[in-house]
Parts: C-alpha cells; sequence; structure tokens
C-alpha cells in the first residue's frame, strides 16, 4: 500500500496553529496562582461563588450582581470553581489558595488562548499574505499588556477577545465572503463582550460604519443597502439572543431591572473619578484629562508593535499601489482603525480612567501593527536580492527574529506581565512614574519575606490590600489594616505598597515611608513595589545611645525587687543601623559609687546575624548579691571583641564620646537601682 505524505502546504498552516496556540497558552497559564489582585480576591472570586450557587438554586434574577455586567467572567470563574471541586475530591489534592487562583482563572486563559487561534483563522482569510496573518495573531498572543490581564480572572482581557473576534468575522461577512456562519460568530461575540463590560457596546456603531462601507464593494448599491440591513439586524438579534441566554438575569429580573443596574455602572460610577484616586504623569489627579489614554497607548505598546504602527501608512500607501482592485483589505483596516479611534475617544470622555480600560483596543492595534512590520521586512529583505541570500529565505529569517524577540520578551517579564511598559519609552519605570500602578502584584515576594521571619506568627502585620497579602502568609501570621479606632498593638511589621505610595499615605504608613530605612524592598524590573519596614517595639523606658557604628540602644525595661538575694529582670531594645562584621558579647556590671563590681553578666550573642535596620531584644536576669551593703548602685553596660578583650566606643545624644567612669571604661550607666537593707520588713 502506498503511503500518503503530508504535502508541506498543509504541514505549515498546521504548525502554525500549534505554535501559535503553545506560544498564547504557556505565558496564560504557568505559574497562574503567583499571586492575586484587589478586584479578584474583593470581588470576582466571591461573586463567582454567589453566581454559581445563584445558578444551581434557580435563582436566576439573583445573577445580577455587578454593574459591568462581569457574566461572562462569573461564568467562568464558576467553570474554576467545579474544576476546583473536581481536583479536591476526584484527586484528593489539598487546595492551597494558589491552586485555588490558578483553578478558576485556568477557564478565562484557556478562553484567550481559543480566541486567539480563532482570530487566527478569520485573519488567515482576511490578509492575502500568510505573514501578516500570524504576525498579528503572534502579536496579540505574545502581547504582556493582554497576556498580563489574560491571567486574571476580570472583565477588560475578557472583552478584548471577544471584541476582536466579532470585529474580525464582521469584517469576513461585510468585505469578503458573506457567509452566515461569520454573521452568528459576529454577534455571538458581540453578546459576550457587552456581557463582559459595557464599553463593548462601542462595537455597535462600528459595525453599522461596516454595513455601510460594505455597499462601496457591490456594483448593485441599492440591493447591497438592504442585503446589508438585513445582515446588520440578524447581527444584532444574534446579539440580544445571546444576552438572554447567557445572562438568567435578562429574563428572569426583567430587562428594565438589568438595565437600570447597567446605566448606574456606565452613568453614575463612570461619570466620577475613582474613589481611591488616580496618578498620573508623576502627580495625584482624580481625573486625568484626554492625554492619559493616548500616552497609555504608546507606554503600554512593544516596541515591535509601536514601530509596525509607524510603518503602517507606507504599508498602506504600497498596497494601495500594488493591489488597486482589492478594496476589501483596506476596509479591513479602516474597521479596525475606526474601532480603536472611536474607542479610544469615547473612553476619554469619562473622568474615571486606569490604562486597562483601552485593553480591548489591543489586539486591533497590533493586527495593524502586523501590517506595517510585515512590509518593513518587505523592504529590508529586498536588500536580499543584491546578496547571495534569497528574499523568501530572508523574509523567514527576518520574521523568526521578530517573532523570537517577542517570544523572549514575554519570557523576561513573566509571571508579571501586568507590569510591561514599553522599553523603548523607559518600560516599567516609566510606567510607574506617569501611571497609578500595584494591583496585588509583588505581595507574594511580600509574604514570602514575612513567611521567613521567626517572629512572624507572634505579631500583626499592617498592610493595605491584606486580602491579597494574607492568603499568601504562613499559618498563624496576621495582617490588618490599621485604622484610627483600632489599636496597633502587637503590630511587628509595616508594609507599604506602591499603589499607596502613589498617593496620600495616612498612619502608621506615613510614619515609616520616606522616614526610616524599610528592613527588605520588593523589585519588580528595577521598580521599588513594596517597603517593609519593622515596627519599634514599645519601650519603657527610652535610653538612646551608639555603641560604634552598628550598635543603636533604644531604651530597657526592668522588673524585680531591689533586695540583695534578689534578682533583676532586665530588657534591652536594639537597632543595628549597619551590618555588624563581628559577633560581641554584651556585660553588664552592678557597680557601686566607688566604681567596685559586685555582679557582672557576660552574653555572647550572634550579632553578625543582625539584619541592617532589624529592632532586636535581649533579655537577662541580674543576681544582686546576698552581701552587697544598701545603697546606690549602677547598672553598666557595654560590648567588646571576645577575641582581643577590646570594648566598643558609645556615645549619647548631643553628648561627646566619653565614658562616665573612666575614659578607657566604654561602659555605659544604664540606669540607677538602690538596695534596701534585706533585713527591712
Amino acid at each position: 500500500m502506498q503511503k500518503t505524505k503530508l504535502k508541506g502546504a498543509n504541514f505549515w498552516p498546521l504548525l502554525s496553529y500549534i505554535g501559535l496556540g503553545l506560544g498564547a497558552l504557556i505565558p496564560r497559564i504557568l505559574d497562574l496562582g503567583r499571586f492575586a489582585t484587589h478586584d479578584e480576591v474583593e470581588f470576582w472570586l466571591p461573586r463567582s461563588e454567589s453566581f454559581l450557587n445563584a445558578i444551581l438554586s434557580g435563582r436566576f434574577a439573583a445573577t445580577a450582581l455587578s454593574d459591568h455586567p462581569g457574566v461572562t467572567t462569573m461564568w467562568l470563574g464558576s467553570a474554576g470553581i467545579i474544576l476546583r471541586r473536581l481536583v479536591h475530591e476526584w484527586g484528593g489534592v489539598e487546595i492551597t489558595f494558589p491552586l485555588l487562583l490558578a483553578l478558576m482563572r485556568l477557564p478565562a486563559a484557556l478562553t484567550h488562548t481559543l480566541g486567539i487561534l480563532g482570530s487566527y483563522w478569520l485573519l488567515r482569510k482576511l490578509f492575502p499574505a500568510s505573514l501578516v496573518a500570524f504576525l498579528a495573531a503572534w502579536f496579540w498572543a505574545t502581547d504582556p499588556f493582554l497576556i498580563g490581564y489574560s491571567r486574571l480572572l476580570h472583565v477588560d482581557a475578557l472583552t478584548a477577545t471577544f471584541l476582536t473576534l466579532s470585529l474580525l468575522a464582521l469584517c469576513h461577512y461585510w468585505y469578503h465572503t458573506p457567509h452566515l456562519s461569520s454573521l452568528i460568530l459576529a454577534g455571538g461575540c458581540a453578546g459576550l463582550a457587552m456581557l463582559s463590560k459595557s464599553p463593548a457596546l462601542a462595537i455597535v456603531p462600528i459595525a453599522t460604519f461596516g454595513a455601510f462601507l460594505s455597499t462601496f464593494a457591490s456594483e448593485d448599491r441599492k440591493k447591497s443597502r438592504l442585503s446589508s440591513l438585513f445582515a446588520l439586524l440578524l447581527w444584532g438579534l444574534v446579539c440580544t439572543l445571546t444576552v438572554l441566554i447567557v445572562w438568567p438575569a435578562v429574563w428572569a429580573a426583567g430587562p428594565l431591572e438589568v438595565y437600570q443596574q447597567l446605566r448606574v455602572g456606565v452613568v453614575v460610577e463612570g461619570a466620577k473619578p475613582h474613589m481611591l484616586g488616580n496618578f498620573f504623569l508623576g502627580r495625584e489627579d482624580p481625573a486625568p484629562g484626554f492625554l492619559f489614554y493616548p500616552v497609555a497607548l504608546a507606554l503600554r505598546n512593544t516596541p515591535w508593535s509601536l514601530v509596525g504602527l509607524l510603518l503602517l501608512p507606507w504599508a498602506w500607501q504600497a498596497q494601495k499601489v500594488a493591489f488597486p482592485s482589492k478594496k476589501a483589505y483596506f476596509h479591513d483596516l479602516a474597521t479596525l482603525a475606526s474601532f480603536i479611534i472611536f474607542f479610544l475617544v469615547a473612553m476619554s470622555f469619562f473622568p474615571k480612567k486606569f490604562n486597562r480600560y483601552i485593553l480591548p483596543i489591543f489586539p486591533s492595534l497590533d493586527i495593524l501593527a502586523a501590517v506595517g512590520i510585515a512590509w518593513g521586512i518587505e523592504q529590508v529583505t529586498k536588500l536580499a536580492q543584491r546578496s547571495s541570500l534569497p528574499q523568501q529565505q530572508a523574509k523567514k529569517v527576518l520574521s523568526t527574529l521578530i517573532a523570537c524577540i517577542a517570544a523572549l520578551n514575554v519570557a523576561w517579564y513573566h509571571p508579571y506581565s501586568i507590569t510591561y511598559f514599553n522599553q523603548l519609552l523607559g518600560g516599567s519605570r516609566a510606567g510607574a512614574a506617569n501611571f497609578a500602578v500595584g494591583w496585588g502584584e509583588g505581595l507574594d515576594q511580600v509574604a514570602a519575606w514575612l513567611n521567613q521571619q521567626p517572629d512572624i506568627t507572634g505579631v500583626k502585620v499592617a498592610a493595605e490590600m491584606v486580602k491579597s497579602l494574607q492568603p499568601y502568609l504562613r499559618p498563624g501570621a496576621q495582617a490588618f489594616t490599621p485604622r484610627p479606632s483600632l489599636p496597633l498593638a502587637k503590630v511587628g511589621y509595616v508594609v507599604v505598597y506602591l499603589a499607596q505610595a502613589q498617593g496620600t499615605l495616612f498612619a502608621p504608613f506615613n510614619e515609616f515611608y520616606r522616614q526610616t530605612e524599610p528592613l527588605h524592598v520588593v523589585k519588580i524590573h528595577g521598580v521599588d513595589y513594596a517597603w517593609i519596614y519593622q515596627f519599634p517595639p514599645p519601650v519603657a523606658n527610652p535610653f538612646v545611645a551608639d555603641f560604634g557604628k552598628s550598635i543603636h540602644l533604644r531604651g530597657f525595661e526592668a522588673q524585680g525587687e531591689s533586695k540583695p538575694g534578689q534578682n533583676l529582670n532586665f530588657k534591652l531594645f536594639w537597632q543595628a543601623k549597619e551590618k555588624i562584621a563581628l559577633n560581641y558579647w554584651l556585660f553588664v556590671h552592678l557597680i557601686d559609687a566607688k566604681g567596685k563590681v559586685h555582679s557582672q553578666l557576660d552574653l555572647p550573642l550572634l550579632t553578625r546575624d543582625w539584619e541592617k535596620w532589624r529592632y532586636l531584644t535581649t533579655e537577662f536576669t541580674l543576681a544582686l548579691p546576698k552581701d552587697a551593703p544598701p545603697g546606690e548602685y549602677q547598672v553598666g553596660l557595654g560590648w567588646y571583641d571576645e577575641a582581643n578583650g577590646q570594648r566598643l566606643p558609645f556615645t549619647l545624644p548631643s553628648h561627646p564620646p566619653s565614658a562616665p567612669l573612666s575614659e578607657s571604661a566604654n561602659m555605659l550607666l544604664l540606669t540607677q537601682i538602690v538596695l534596701e537593707d534585706h533585713l527591712a520588713p
């Protein structure tokens, strides 16, 4: 029997789908539970639970839980809950919070991957050059801004995926092949986009524009307009049916009630600045103006997409000259460009702005950029005709190089793709200097550092965004948000997060940030995201002194009876001002007025292990001799190097270096005690 060989013409498209699928999937699901954003733990995780419970109990009107409306997010979160239960019950796996979060995010990440593959299928039908289609899908798949939000259980990335699918399907129907399946796909995806977030309504005027534009591709204008009008109505009908089917609250609670809820989100909430404020161009700005989104577009873009967009006008003109009869190609580009401009302008009118709000335009931007890059590759590889390298081979080499650079860029920013900003314009540092950043990323590293502290289960951690931090702390550790009415009892650490630092800090955070040195700083791609401070333990008797350059005494506590034969319990409070090179010994002497030592104690301490700026406590018991005569005594202390017996000099505030007993003693007189007569009643 003769074997059938797989032809190259069929092999390479299949390989491109596999490569694209892996390129989109891996960065979206790898290490998926690394950190939790504020909105997920505060809203979308509990909303998904409530949504699923409402569906299972038949309380369909109760599925109206958000004014976004976020229905697709809650459906996918519900699928994650079911997956979590299956893993727990059938697999017998203990569900930790990172695993729970990963399982609840997984359905959304898979949806985005399928959306990119579906878009690639449509792109291959729209563009005459397969290189344009692949680069467009690859730029989308490897766009760090899109990846960062595609890894979350949230609304903006889902809106982007469904909107782009709908736009591409509409382009295929209007300007290429008017298959009913394309129209149904476009209407269904438009409905899902609107169910994700209300700004997806922007597709309605774009669909109308596309229907009008399609009439110019037909010779029979009147017939074409009637056909386009019918198709537009059918598209709207499919979109409406999708909303009715996917969101039970529409028919259970009634369209008017659902409309009122959405109106509140768009008109009331969107028309006001964010309640927590905003940050733009290096300062607090609750309502940034029209410059906000253009700057966000430039800074959130990739260098190759930005270059591709700059090359697009020349690519457009070159294609018009080369293919003057291919109106469909230019109608596709015009529709995508119109959507980008319309969406950007429309969103700019709302005072409540965050750069993630324009995420829906980024797949379209990547597609247009691919057109420009493909033209640029064409121009560069024409030079290959003058060399020994064939032009087609040069195209493959150059396009592969660009694709690899895009993939390496994703790997570099993983798993914090959400922190990405354009390297050509300053990267993550420029982004943090110009926009509000910090949504929970990096708090996992804060928790990892705190979990290593031996006292973490005996103290509390003062922080904002507690719900994003607490799940990553080890059992027994407790984080809380200080409020004026809550006492700061047993606080051990204070965490200042970048999102706080970009606004107005309140107590106790303002008492630490830029006022004292942190124990640890969490950095992500060169940006300080969190500062961890140790809360100074309260001192009953403040007494400030410095031993050498590193050991700082803050004060002491003393308990016990001042009688011969009794013990005095001391607690000394220290802070390490520098890293200490040696392990010093602490000595404590009980001396009388003539300098005679009646009791002494030498304690070896591992001062080399003291971290810089760390607060530490030393406890010891000083025995009062039975035969010590009553009278006044001094408790003196100091530090010495065991190897040579040399003591560390000390200094007192506003006093020159001195030794109270002698110039060479280097012993600090800490406190005076009066020994009572042991025969006294």
